[in-house]
Parts: structure tokens; sequence; C-alpha cells
């Protein structure tokens, strides 16, 4: 675990947003040839969307944010 300058532990918590921009520039942007702004605004919306419902995380065990959100409304 890496600590701060004063020595209070922080895991991987900082981590996380990196790993998720990294995400977007690989999965979405660098893929797609965004004409204008608007394109790319609606494009990166769609991903983050897609992102946060619909792909499967590891942290998950491989399921979907969407499908294990449904499974803890229902139990």
């Amino acid at each position: 675990m890496k600590k701060d300058e004063t020595g209070v532990s922080f895991g991987d918590s900082l981590h996380q947003p990196e790993l998720f921009w990294r995400n977007i520039k690989y999965e979405n942007i660098y893929l797609h040839a965004y004409e204008n702004g608007v394109t790319l605004y609606k494009g990166v919306n769609d991903y983050m969307q897609f992102y946060n419902w619909k792909r499967r995380h590891q942290s998950l065990e491989y399921k979907t944010p969407e499908v294990l959100y449904k499974q803890t409304m229902t139990a």
C-alpha cells in the first residue's frame, strides 16, 4: 500500500481516475476521428454511459455495473 507524506495509506483509490481516462482515450477517442467538439462530446458521453453501465469490470468479478446494481436492488 502506498502512503502519502503523512504516512496515511491510500491504496489504489487515487489511481482509479487515471485508469478511467486512459480507458476513454484508448477505447474511444483514439479509435474515432471526431470531426468537431460536438461529436467528440457526444462520443465521450456515450462511452461514459457504456463504461458506467454496460462494460464488464474486473473489480466487479467481470459483471457489468448495471447487472450488479439490479441484483442489489432485488436482494
